[in-house]
Parts: structure tokens; C-alpha cells; sequence
């Protein structure tokens, strides 16, 4: 670790309370910059149809836990399954089709719009380590969500999470500044991505 890492280790002091325009400050000096997105688009509308599928199934399956509806999930579980099955032949299909200009909103959104759906991903990955026996690792799932799966205390869901584990959704802000900080001591290089 280089020295100029260690000295921002704690750029944030713990306690300190960041207004969200601070946050948005602090965390804006990290973000990656391209003029364009460009990717295999085949592959990538299959991947982002697949992501929709899952969440689809999981929506319908938290509808069915918690609002006790349950046929919507037993009415849409053989037509979202068709359609995660059938974004997984695309993707393999069109696995090596050439790189193009993707992206017909904007590469910040789209920068966006992937951090949430990955950072999402993570969060499921923590969350399923205590599904699966493992210990419940409350201060990983509010890292992921800070890092972008629904924000400390900025969106509902995060607002039910913290409430039950007993988080401070402005420490879970702290740190991800102080993770980015060590990371990219000054702003976003490629280097230290």
C-alpha cells in the first residue's frame, strides 16, 4: 500500500454525520468518465433481459412471502423462466459478435444504471452467505448498498435493513467515502480501478 493511501485512511472520522451533498461531493470525485459505451450489444441486452427475468421472479416471489399473493409468481414462473432461458442461448450465441456504440442514453447513466444492478448482485451474494448457513455479515450488506444496491438510508429498502440491523445509514456513507478514498486517493484512475 503506498503512502499516500494510508494517509487517507481516514479521510471520513468515524461519527461524522455527511449530508447527502456532501456524499455526493466526495463520491463524485471517483467516478469513471468514458464518452461512450461500447460492448457486444447482443450479449449486452441479453444480459440486462436476464437481470429483468430474475428480478421479475423475485419480485413475484417477495409478493408471494409478504403480500401473500402467490399466483402471480405461480402464473409468470414458466414464462420468466423461458425468458432467463432464452437471454442465456443469446448470450451464448452472440458471445464473440464484434464491440459497438451501445448506449443511446447517456455513459453516465448507464454507468448508473449497472452499479445498481451490480452492487445488487453483491448484496444478494451477502445476503445468501447467511441463507446458507453462513454468518449474516450486516455491515457487508450495508457496504454494498452504499456502494450503490438502494443507497444508505436513500432508499426504502435500505431504510428497512438498517433499521433492522442497527445501522447508521451516515456511517455506512463514511465508509464507502473512506474505501473509495484509499482506492483513489486523489480521483478515479484506470490503474486503481
Amino acid at each position: 500500500m503506498s503512502d499516500t493511501k494510508k494517509e487517507v485512511k481516514e479521510l471520513i472520522p468515524a461519527g461524522t454525520k455527511l449530508t447527502l451533498e456532501e456524499y455526493k461531493v466526495l463520491a463524485l470525485r471517483t467516478e469513471s468518465i468514458v464518452d461512450e459505451v461500447k460492448a457486444n450489444k447482443p450479449e449486452y441486452k441479453a444480459l440486462l433481459e436476464a437481470f429483468i427475468a430474475c428480478g421479475e421472479l423475485l419480485d413475484c416471489l417477495k409478493k408471494k412471502i409478504y403480500y401473500k399473493k402467490s399466483t402471480k409468481y405461480d402464473e409468470k414462473f414458466d414464462s420468466l423462466t423461458d425468458e432467463l432461458l432464452t437471454a442465456i442461448a443469446t448470450m451464448k450465441r452472440n458471445r464473440h459478435t464484434p464491440e459497438e456504440v451501445v448506449d443511446e442514453v447517456s455513459p453516465r447513466i448507464t454507468h448508473g444504471v449497472l452499479g445498481v444492478l451490480t452492487e445488487s448482485s453483491e448484496l444478494a451474494q451477502a445476503y445468501l452467505k447467511g441463507l446458507n448457513g453462513g454468518e449474516l455479515d450486516a455491515v457487508n450488506l450495508q457496504e454494498e448498498m452504499a456502494d450503490g444496491a438502494g443507497g444508505c438510508g436513500t432508499s426504502w429498502y435500505a431504510v428497512i435493513i438498517e433499521d433492522e440491523t442497527g445501522l447508521d445509514p451516515y456511517e455506512g456513507m463514511r465508509r464507502n467515502i473512506n474505501k473509495l478514498a484509499i482506492r483513489y486517493p486523489e480521483k478515479f484512475t484506470v490503474e486503481n480501478a
